[in-house]
């Protein structure tokens, strides 16, 4: 299974998705069609070491302008340094079965894609 990095450091992005606030992760590139319709970890970063705390599917991808408001309210990003800069794109990932989990550590190390996500 594959867990995906969430950059905490300053929201609160992996508690909003346990929550149902936070529908979408986004990101400036493609970086993670290749796991949609499969199962990962979300990987809070940003504060100590790497933790997982939940588990979600990514259901689907859609390249996302910054004129889809609705979007980037569902993403929890507009307003935010996260947010796409006007004329703009980001790819917006669904997530779909979000679960809470009993949180474990990971290894500092990332092991195959850097920032994005890593096997384990």
């Amino acid at each position: 299974m594959f867990g995906v990095y969430i950059n905490c450091a300053r929201f609160p992005f992996v508690s909003w998705i346990l929550q149902g606030k936070k529908t979408y992760e986004t990101r400036t590139k493609d970086m993670l069609s290749s796991l949609i319709g499969k199962q990962i970890f979300l990987v809070e970063t940003g504060k100590g070491p790497p933790v997982a705390r939940g588990t979600a599917v990514l259901s689907s991808v859609k390249n996302v302008t910054f004129s889809d408001v609705k979007k980037r309210k569902a993403a929890m990003i507009d307003n935010t340094d996260y947010d796409i800069i006007p004329g703009g794109k980001k790819y917006f990932y669904k997530l779909v079965k979000v679960r809470k989990i009993e949180p474990f550590l990971l290894p500092d190390s990332r092991l195959n894609h850097g920032r994005a996500f890593t096997e384990f």
